[in-house]
């Protein structure tokens, strides 16, 4: 069952998280919460864009099935994550790493 995930993945064209798969409107900054996108398989999965508290399921689920097929000696992330907060900017969610 893992292997037709992976081929559905392959498939599809589509090796990571994208923004374009998540809801990112909002009205106040709390309807906004913080989250990887890319490849989770790169070894660094810090903070870098923001999307809807209501897409956080499907980003959470969508996350640890790509995590799945990462390998057990993916490369050890050695950047330090820059402290972000998510933010609703013109109805949009976005990153700010003002205080």
């Amino acid at each position: 069952m893992k292997w037709l995930g992976l081929l559905l993945l392959l498939a599809a064209c589509n090796t990571g998280l994208h923004r374009v798969d998540y809801t990112d409107t909002c009205n106040v900054d709390s309807d906004c919460v913080a989250v990887f996108m890319g490849d989770p398989c790169n070894g660094c999965s810090c903070t870098n864009d923001a999307i809807s508290t209501s897409s956080k399921a499907k980003y959470d689920a969508d996350a640890r099935a790509y995590a799945s097929f990462c390998s057990p000696f993916r490369p050890q992330c050695l950047a330090d994550c820059v402290a972000a907060r998510a933010v609703c900017q013109a109805g949009r969610c976005a990153l700010s790493t003002s205080p």
